[in-house]
């Protein structure tokens, strides 16, 4: 019989399981389906790198975002794991061919959704007798699959073909619903669950109320220049990051960056390592920054903006103090913010009464998708619709049932629409509690908990100024940081002029 203990000193060094990654890792080898829901910095990975070893099989990790699968391939490849690959769609067509070529002698395989597409790559997979199908941050299945990034939906099918090997979905954070979405859509089967509590308790939780957005951008500058660092302040939009980033410089962070989905790959990537080295102090970004970055030391995370979700909260909050040590999250709320998660929900997702506008031009399944992408819908929208028409078989046949499974799709979107606006409506009403913070947020995730008597939430009369503290930077490498990401970093180059940014602070 495995001694795990022993397994995980000889490979990883470590001389103790953290908190529930043995029963877990223990389920797994036993060829369990297994849920498994791990506070931030608890070790999630472990749970998929030594059962990995153990098996001799080569593991296959889902994961969502390029700058995440490259950060844990490096860690793997430090750790001696060489036999590690990822395939993103940032490869070359050169670089994937040498990527798949290397398939039959790979222990870690990182793949995205969209990459399990490619049926080239699905062919070799088979070949190579997956152990373990892993999903990681799994939430993003329910919160991200439904329209921005449909392909997790097909999870299932794809591990299917692969010969239904164990999964594995890790976590950080699913409430109930989220969880019966990764069940559902990974197609889990007598599932081992492994939920930890969400309750962060070394994370003060605060709320404030601003009368006026000229108010919270003043309360900003106050936080960044008082705060004790490094810190990451999130904002909904792209446009925002930047004018926060230059708000928190006009206050005097200058080692202060933004970081979305809409600047260049390298770009991103700068910004993350020099984050990670302690380079900076401060990133002001969307969601697309955070999630699986491995740095321990972040003391606060601001949110200038409105998350999406309850859970979207708690996992970007959880970036914050993984090395357990006291850490703030504060959340600026003005009246106004609730229109941006409300447009996001309606652009999100196509309009359904423009539907019948598909059943146009020859009536044929090609004509369908070309009518999705002529204007009328946003790139969102349209993926989410390209995705169903592909999968529908109905559409090969006549035009009646075209009719019904536009109907089908219709509804779809309605009750989509309708549980994201639920969503939106929990954090609302969250926000707005004048309770403790942390005893409703507990509540919402059906967890029961010892009250917490000390560094709770703003309700519970918590002092910030223990919060305060922000080391001061030395002058003269601010000036070579600024060369080199107008060098590197190209933030001139299609970001658009300070103006503009300054204007975006009051749209």
């Amino acid at each position: 019989m495995l001694q795990l203990e022993q397994e995980l000193r000889r490979f990883f060094g470590f001389s103790a399981f953290r908190p529930g990654q043995k029963e877990i890792i223990a389920d797994v080898l036993n060829g369990h389906d297994v849920l498994a829901v791990l506070p931030t910095g608890t070790g999630k990975s472990v749970c998929y790198q030594l059962p990995g070893v153990l098996m001799k099989k080569p593991v296959l990790i889902v994961s969502p975002l390029l700058s995440l699968m490259e950060d844990q391939t490096e860690q793997l490849k430090r750790m001696g794991f060489k036999r590690s690959v990822a395939f993103n769609s940032f490869l070359s067509m050169e670089e994937k061919k040498e990527e798949i070529q290397k398939l039959p002698d790979s222990q870690f395989i990182f793949v995205s959704p969209e990459m399990l597409q490619s049926r080239q790559l699905v062919e070799m997979l088979k070949q190579v007798n997956i152990g373990l199908f892993a999903v990681d941050e799994a939430h993003c299945i329910s919160q991200w699959g439904h329209e921005f990034r449909p392909h997790y939906l097909g999870l299932a099918e794809i591990r299917k073909e692969l010969g239904n090997p164990p999964c594995l979905a890790l976590t950080a954070t699913a409430g109930k619903k989220v969880r019966e979405d990764i069940i559902k859509y990974l197609g889990l089967a007598r599932v081992k669950l492994h939920i930890g509590s969400m309750n962060r308790k070394n994370i003060a939780l605060v709320t404030e109320y601003a009368s006026s957005q000229e108010e919270k951008q003043k309360r900003l500058q106050n936080l960044v220049t008082s705060l004790k660092g490094p810190g990451i302040v999130y904002t909904s939009t792209r446009n925002m990051a930047e004018a926060a980033c230059l708000l928190a410089k006009d206050a005097g962070v200058a080692r202060t960056a933004f970081y979305h989905g809409g600047m260049e790959h390298q770009d991103r990537m700068l910004i993350q390592k020099q984050f990670l080295l302690g380079q900076l102090d401060l990133i002001c970004c969307t969601n697309a920054f955070g999630m699986g970055i491995n740095k321990s030391d972040v003391r606060y995370v601001i949110h200038y903006q409105l998350p999406s979700s309850i859970e979207a909260y708690v996992q970007e909050i959880g970036r914050a103090g993984r090395d357990g040590e006291p850490a703030l999250a504060v959340l600026l709320y003005h009246p106004q913010d609730e229109d941006i998660p409300y447009h996001f929900i309606e652009a999100e997702l196509p309009d359904a009464s423009l539907l019948p506008v598909l059943l146009g031009g020859d009536g044929t399944k090609q004509s369908m998708l070309e009518r999705v992408h002529q204007g009328m819908f946003t790139e969102n929208a349209a993926r989410f619709l390209e995705y169903y028409i592909n999968r529908e078989p109905l559409l090969m046949m006549d035009t009646q049932n075209k009719k019904i499974f536009l109907d089908k799709l219709s509804r779809k979107i309605v009750k989509r629409k309708k549980d994201k606006h639920e969503q939106l409506r929990k954090l609302l009403t969250w926000v707005r509690r004048e309770d403790c913070k942390r005893a409703s947020l507990i509540k919402l995730f059906d967890e029961s908990g010892d009250p917490q008597h000390h560094d709770c939430c703003s309700s519970c009369q918590i002092s910030l100024t223990a919060y305060y503290g922000r080391a001061n930077t030395v002058n003269a490498t601010v000036g070579d940081w600024r060369e080199e990401l107008k060098t590197m970093f190209s933030i001139e180059r299609g970001s658009g002029s300070e103006s503009k940014k300054r204007a975006a602070l009051n749209s």
